[in-house]
């Protein structure tokens, strides 16, 4: 079995900070104010829920109405 040299893991340890640490993650994008990144991941969370309430609902079948009736059929 081949032993990982110290450069090749202080490589992979720095493009993972890099990876990390970089993108739009942090909130900092040009062009939008805080205020407007904060409606946007607000919005986007709604969304979230919204989908996945609508998910739950179509697994458990309650998404549409029943076909049955309360009434008898002669």
């Amino acid at each position: 079995m081949k032993s990982i040299s110290t450069l090749t893991l202080l490589c992979v340890i720095w493009c993972s900070l890099v990876l990390t640490f970089s993108g739009c993650g942090q909130g900092d994008q040009p062009g939008k104010t805080k205020a407007e990144i904060r409606r946007e991941h607000l919005r986007n969370k709604r969304i979230t829920r919204q989908q996945r309430r609508q998910d739950i609902n179509t697994f458990m079948l309650d998404d549409k109405p029943s076909k049955l009736s309360d009434k008898r059929i002669p």
